[in-house]
């Protein structure tokens, strides 16, 4: 029985048709975590920092904003990156502006 596209075929239960090409992924490697940007640890560093002033947990902040507080916890980090929209809809939330989030940035 042969399945696949007319570039991979193979044989079930065989190895592959004669002169296809064989691709082997180590899944023994270590992944690569990608390590946060520096803007990305500034922007979640005054995202805590506004939280704190408007006396919120994380938790009140993931409520308001519909997402988790590990969420939450993530950005204060810099290990998930806010969108846009989510630095806006932050700024709302804690009366401030998008840009308070970047101040001090160079």
């Amino acid at each position: 029985m042969l399945f696949g596209t007319s570039k991979h075929r193979y044989v079930y239960g065989h190895q592959p048709v004669a002169n296809e090409a064989v691709v082997s992924v180590d899944q023994s490697a270590p992944s690569k975590k990608r390590q946060p940007s520096s803007i990305d640890v500034h922007v979640g560093k005054h995202l805590r920092a506004r939280l704190v002033l408007a006396n919120l947990s994380q938790s009140d902040l993931a409520k308001a904003a519909d997402v988790t507080f590990q969420q939450i916890q993530k950005y204060e980090h810099g290990t998930n990156r806010m969108s846009a929209g989510q630095i806006y809809t932050f700024a709302k939330l804690l009366a401030c502006t998008p840009n308070d989030f970047f101040d001090g940035y160079e």
